[in-house]
């Protein structure tokens, strides 16, 4: 009992650090490109360095695994420079909210990308994801625009959605760290021809603050959140972690001063209950094929 009390405090722990993400949009005063090089890099030395010291290690050697772990890498990257750009140029509650439709877009888009037959339930995850963006572009903020960050987020979603699909054969070669580091460490090649010159002038707060979202809140909350999977149950996982659209939403209050208005709580609410019932679903469908 006392094992899985400490697991859910992991969980709870982990969901935290990953709903923090998105402050660093806020709070880096880079444009996001730059925070993302930077993020990749300083993720991927951190993710990657103890796994040179590590004997056991099943490095991604096979060209056609190569060849997917590229495109997964770049496709990170965009990823989540669209979503920092959703972030600056709406609020950390639209990035966050739009962001976390991508498990309704992957109950959408698998039946597809696998050939399966689409269920009475992935209409409805569309449905959901729809009605729910469609409440947040009511919303308003003074300097901002809520449409572009909707847009931007959303496309940072399905970019992540076939990123997930494109990884998803990985994981049952190579350990999940060894498949992060590489998308870290390969996004991070992809974006420096183009933003290293920004990323060699940073200096002082700035510079902290891209290594605490470097080093903290990607490389050290990927371990955590893996190692919480180890005992707790896919559902319980996949359900806590769908808070960090509460927890992104209440630190966005609390050190941006963010407003949440009825367009915020309901569009968010609507996305929430879908993302939750998806999870629900995925792994039921797991326990039953296994």
């Amino acid at each position: 009992m006392a094992t899985k009390v400490q697991d859910l405090i992991l969980i709870n722990i982990t969901t935290v650090l990953l709903g923090c993400s998105g402050l660093f949009a806020q709070l880096i005063p880079l444009p996001a490109p730059v925070i993302i090089c930077g993020r990749l890099i300083i993720a991927g030395v951190c993710l990657m360095l103890p796994l040179l010291f590590m004997k056991s290690v099943t490095w991604i050697t096979a060209k056609a695994d190569l060849n997917k772990i590229m495109i997964a890498g770049i496709l990170i990257a965009l990823s989540w420079i669209l979503f920092y750009a959703a972030i600056q140029m709406s609020s950390v509650s639209i990035g966050i909210i739009s962001l976390y439709t991508y498990p309704c877009f992957s109950s959408i888009i698998e039946p597809f990308w696998y050939r399966q037959p689409i269920k009475k339930r992935h209409i409805f995850a569309a449905l959901a994801v729809i009605l729910g963006v469609f409440i947040l572009s009511s919303h308003h903020i003074e300097g901002g625009d809520v449409m572009w960050g909707l847009v931007l987020g959303v496309a940072s979603a399905i970019l992540f959605t076939i990123r997930n699909l494109i990884v998803k054969p990985l994981t049952l070669a190579y350990s999940s760290q060894v498949l992060m580091g590489y998308q870290c460490v390969i996004g991070a090649f992809f974006c420096l021809p183009f933003f290293a010159k920004p990323l060699l002038l940073i200096t002082g707060n700035t510079l902290a603050l891209l290594l605490l979202s470097g080093i903290v809140f990607t490389a050290l909350s990927h371990t955590l959140f893996v190692k919480s999977m180890e005992r707790l149950s896919v559902t319980t996982v996949g359900i806590i972690a769908s808070f960090q659209i509460i927890y992104a939403v209440i630190l966005g209050i609390v050190f941006l001063g963010e407003e949440i208005s009825k367009a915020v709580f309901l569009g968010g609410g609507i996305v929430l209950i879908a993302v939750v019932i998806e999870n629900i679903f995925v792994s039921q469908e797991k326990n039953k094929a296994n």
